[in-house]
This record gives C-alpha cells, structure tokens and sequence, in this order.
C-alpha cells in the first residue's frame, strides 16, 4: 500500500559515480547525452511502444480501461512526451546531460498541470483527467513517463522501489544519479532508506533499478486494485442478499479475472511484490472454491528469500495457518511485527490481532 507522504523538504544530495568519489549532482550523470531520434520518429506520427504505453495496454487488458478510451489515452500520452522532447530540443537537445534532461522533464510535467496532489492508482487515471492548472498525479506514474522518456532518448532510465513510494534513477554502469518525481530533486540512496524505512535487510529489493518487465509486473499488481473495489462491492450486496446467484457469479468472475492477471504478473516477472500479492490472493480471495493455501505457501516463501518484508512475512505467516501449522504462523508475525518496527511503521495492528488469532491457533480469514 503506498504512503500518503509527501516529501516536501529533503535534502539534495548527489550519489557518486560507481568509483565511489564524491561529486556535485549536476556532475554525476554528465557521460551519456540524449538522442533525439526517438522524439523525431514519435513526432511523424510512428507509434513507438514505450513502457508507459505497454501500461496503458496492461489497464486495457485488466478492464481499467475500454476500447473507446485506448486511442485517446495514447494520444494524450503522446502529447505529454512530444511536448518533452520539444523543450530538451529548445533547451539544449543532445548537448543536455542527465540532470538536465530530467529538470526540463519535470518542468514539462509542471507546465502542463501535473502535481502531487492525491495517490492515483492508474496511468490512465492521470491521463484522462482533463487539462488544467492541477492534474492529480502520484510518484509512480510520474516516474513512469520519465522512463518513457528515457526509452524515446535512449538514455538507462530506470524506476526505482521504495516501501510506500517510487523515485527513478539514470545509471550508465559508471555515473548514477536518483531524481524524484514528485519534489523534482535528486535525493540520494541513503536518505531514501532513512525517509522511506529501507532496513539493511530489505535492501536486496529495494533501491534497486528496476527492468522493463520487473515493472510492468509491478503495474499487473497495481491494476488489480480497481478490480478489488469492485469485487469488495458485490461482497457486500452479497452479505444483504443472502447470497444471490447473479451477484456470486459477477463476482466469481471478477477474481478469476483478478488471479490470472496476478498469474501473469509472476510469469513476466517473479519479484517479491507479484509473488506476495498472488499469495494473498489465494489465502483470501471471497471466492473461497480458489483458495489454495499450499500454493500460497510456496509463493509466500519465495517473495519472503527474496527479501524479509514485513507485509510478505505476515503472508508467510497467514499461510501457515491456513495449513494448520500454528507454530510457524506465530514465529513468521512476529518476524512481520519485527520487520515493521525496523521500518518505522507504528499502525500494526493487524499484524497483532492476526499474531493473536494464531497464538490461539485459530486461522484468518478477512
């Protein structure tokens, strides 16, 4: 679940070249320059599939959005790039380096109206929102239109994964520079982990850069949300029905639809988040005939190797449960209830009442 946090003031730092000497941020990402080729191709009209656009597919594909809203959605996202690539073409073209090119970004973005005002779950979202002063955008999709950016210049742009938030991060192998989105300053490693509660022992997942599937898996897991209101809905006309058949099936259809597209995320990318969020999905989806706890069990171990995260060990935890094995159940919460702490999380109390359910051996169900 992302933090509704907003980084107002945080220092600028800069994050040195792989050598490990200490240089000013504007210095860092100074060896690889943008190519223009890309702007040019995408401006005489040729459809260039960037990883923003492969989204806008993923939000089709999962029902977010339809057929009549695709081509607009494209043609919005286009503009937003195309006006990008006539300002780095204005402001210095393939002479800018890194730092510049994510600033006259940022300004872009700030010119046409896009702001950190609320969490925005899709790209689409974003896009359909009709132009003005203050178009509600987040970290990710923010992050996610740089990227683009970097695929049309090709430059190494990556997005990055902190617990609650996305930054993205230019890495040509030798200079490194971290750029948030959302406050359009560079922020280093370090005050990411502290601001964000990257432990030491989480860090083998976050704070790294992500791959083009490593993030369209992460987009799979994203675009099931809406999906999940919807399928929340039909649980509650569900509980006042007593048990309408027309509803059960809408809503047996809908988690079916949701468990392929969580499937998928893992098949494209086996990251600790699409193995976790499949877990969960089979410990407690409301369609109870498709919960498979052993299966759950071994994707909740795998996301757990990759990382001990604290939402993924109380998956662990959860899983042992439902098998029955109420003495690993304990031992795994009260590493999530661990792992929380360590993260400066202070609300747990979920993970408490569930770390309660299963000292009295008794599983959970949501």
């Amino acid at each position: 679940m992302k933090k509704l946090l907003f980084i107002a003031a945080l220092s600028v730092a800069s994050i040195g070249p792989a050598s490990g000497a200490e240089r000013p941020a504007h210095e860092e990402a100074s060896a690889a320059r943008p190519s223009l080729v890309g702007c040019d191709r995408l401006g005489d009209g040729e459809r260039i599939e960037t990883l923003a656009h492969r989204v806008l597919a993923i939000e089709w594909e999962s029902g977010v959005i339809d057929d009549a809203q695709r081509e607009g959605l494209i043609a919005r996202l286009d503009a937003t790039l195309l006006a990008a690539c006539d300002n780095i073409r204005n402001r210095g073209g393939e002479e800018l380096d890194a730092p510049g090119v994510f600033t006259v970004i940022g300004d872009t973005l700030k010119a046409r109206g896009y702001r950190f005002m609320a969490l925005v779950q899709h790209l689409s979202d974003v896009l359909n929102q009709p132009a003005s002063l203050w178009m509600r955008a987040d970290c990710d999709t923010q992050s996610l239109i740089y990227v683009a950016m970097g695929e049309l210049l090709e430059l190494p742009i990556y997005m990055v994964e902190v617990p609650g938030h996305n930054f993205i991060r230019f890495d040509d192998g030798t200079h490194r520079l971290n750029w948030d989105a959302n406050t359009r300053e560079s922020i280093d490693d370090e005050d990411y982990a502290s601001t964000w509660g990257v432990t030491d022992a989480t860090r083998a997942y976050y704070l790294r850069s992500m791959s083009a599937d490593e993030v369209l898996a992460y987009w799979r897991t994203i675009s099931t949300q809406r999906l999940n209101r919807e399928i929340s809905a039909l649980d509650a006309t569900l509980a006042t029905t007593d048990g309408d058949e027309t509803v059960a099936a809408r809503r047996d259809d809908l988690a079916a639809k949701r468990r392929a597209l969580l499937a998928r995320g893992v098949a494209q990318y086996a990251s600790g988040r699409t193995l976790n969020a499949l877990a969960w999905d089979l410990l407690t989806t409301s369609a109870r005939a498709t919960r498979d706890p052993q299966r759950a069990l071994e994707l909740a171990k795998r996301a757990v190797e990759v990382a001990p995260v604290a939402d993924w060990l109380d998956t662990l935890a959860v899983a042992y449960a439902a098998l029955g094995d109420f003495e690993s159940a304990v031992v795994e919460q009260q590493k999530a209830i661990a792992a929380a702490r360590a993260q400066g999380r202070t609300d747990l109390r979920a993970f408490v009442k569930r770390l309660a359910l299963f000292e009295n051996r008794e599983t959970y169900d949501p």
